[in-house]
């Protein structure tokens, strides 16, 4: 079982959200409601000690996969 991290997103309205797949090129980001975040945003993933910018590289159902820039 992967472990999932919460994390949020402060481009739409500090959205919460889990991520899990983290790697240092990128993550999968899974959201409990439906929402359309931008192409590229900040993400505050749980135990990081900064944010990451990073960009949608592919989106399905309630779930994104990000790269980060």
């Amino acid at each position: 079982m992967v472990a999932m991290k919460k994390a949020t997103i402060g481009t739409l309205g500090n959205a919460e959200c889990l991520v899990d797949r983290i790697s240092d090129m990128g993550a999968r980001i899974h959201f409990a409601t439906p929402c359309e975040p931008p192409l590229e945003f900040y993400i505050k993933i749980e135990g990081d000690d900064a944010p990451r910018y990073c960009a949608v590289v592919r989106r399905g159902r309630g779930q994104i996969e990000v790269y980060f820039v």
